[in-house]
């Protein structure tokens, strides 16, 4: 998920052999007097000179950044080498992928009693934040099924009767968002552990869930017994209609929309709108629809706002079916890559001939995103 930054100059347009450490970045540095600036994925340390190691997002350590205002003391990236894929290149996984994962975890872990566990990274957990309460709080019950909400998934706990809504339970639930790099994989506990695996939880049967997640956003959380699981997970609070649901009709899109004065791109990531999409499905669905991504809200009509609907129900359906997309990161819980980059009309296309009038996909900023469209398949009525 690529944010702009007014301070950070990314990492393929630099054309020397030295980075110079200046205001910040999200490497973190070497540094005279340390502070917080904005960055690629929020409050980022910055530095002056060239003195003191500081934390980044990659870890703790000594990096460097390169930014718009350079130090008068170069470092040779030599001495600091940079990871092949730049923060701004990972996304977030989105509502295919998500339920793909819910799909093998609903093969795979029902029905199988927790043992007990271990937490490798304590901030993993969002709630209880106590590594033994949280284990002591799963020790000893099932997985009933795993449900989805937007880009959540919420297990039941115990033996009851499957629910098909998220209420309070008598042996309560178990919460888990992947964030940006997340994985839940279902191992043999001899299975080499990834670097990165921050929580292990032991099943019946010699087998394992791990939760992997190289950059640390990921979050689980134990919803106690006879709890909603939203007082606890309060992020599911604030989240609109699934697509699937009936709820995610026509009227209530062109109710919800037709006042508002932002891009309908912007629009369809808002999570309080419609739970779950994200930047992949949302230009692959305007494609579909006709609709660039940069026009307003109030400015579609009902038949336009109808169709887009339709097609992105659709996209989201033929994403599921192809396991998700993988651009880095995802995996499914048996380590598989989804398979729907391959399929995409016009997401990561950028230069490459559109599939249906062959116009070269193009590229654009759109509320710090990246949205791809095709000129002529969706053209701007403002453009002659």
């Amino acid at each position: 998920m690529q944010i702009a930054n007014p301070f950070v100059i990314e990492q393929d347009s630099r054309s020397s052999d030295y980075g110079y450490p200046l205001l910040g970045g999200v490497r973190g540095g070497l540094c005279l007097l340390p502070f917080a600036i904005p960055s690629w994925e929020g409050l980022g340390v910055g530095y002056a000179f060239c003195l003191l190691p500081v934390p980044s997002w990659e870890g703790l350590g000594v990096g460097y950044a390169f930014c718009l205002l350079r130090s008068p003391f170069p470092v040779p990236r030599s001495l600091f080498p940079v990871p092949k894929h730049s923060l701004a290149r990972r996304l977030v996984p989105e509502l295919p992928e998500v339920e793909t994962v819910r799909r093998g975890l609903n093969a795979h872990t029902c029905q199988q009693r927790i043992l007990g566990g271990t937490v490798l990274l304590n901030r993993s957990l969002a709630s209880p934040t106590d590594a033994d309460e949280f284990i002591e709080g799963l020790r000893g019950q099932s997985i009933r099924t795993w449900h989805r909400r937007g880009k959540y998934l919420i297990a039941q706990l115990g033996d009851d009767e499957p629910c098909d809504r998220l209420i309070p339970t008598a042996a309560g639930w178990l919460g888990v968002h992947l964030r940006m790099t997340g994985q839940l994989l279902w191992c043999h506990p001899d299975d080499p552990l990834a670097k990165h695996t921050r929580v292990r939880l032991f099943f019946e049967g010699d087998r394992e869930l791990r939760f992997v997640d190289i950059r640390t956003f990921g979050r689980i959380w134990w919803v106690p017994p006879d709890t909603a699981p939203e007082t606890i997970i309060t992020g599911l609070l604030s989240l609109g209609p699934e697509p699937f649901s009936e709820a995610l009709s026509s009227d209530y899109l062109i109710k919800t929309l037709r006042n508002r004065r932002k891009p309908i791109k912007t629009a369809l990531l808002d999570q309080t709108i419609i739970a779950g999409t994200g930047n992949i499905y949302a230009d692959e669905s305007l494609f579909l629809s006709g609709i660039p991504p940069t026009r307003l809200c109030s400015q579609l009509t009902p038949e336009e706002i109808d169709r887009l609907r339709s097609q992105l129900i659709t996209v989201l359906g033929q994403a599921i079916e192809a396991g998700g997309t993988t651009l880095r990161d995802f995996r499914d819980v048996n380590g598989i890559n989804g398979n729907y980059g391959g399929m995409a009309w016009v997401y990561n296309r950028k230069g490459q001939p559109c599939r249906h009038c062959s116009t070269p996909i193009e590229r654009i900023k759109l509320g710090g995103r990246s949205s791809h469209f095709c000129p002529c398949c969706q053209p701007d009525p403002k453009t002659p």
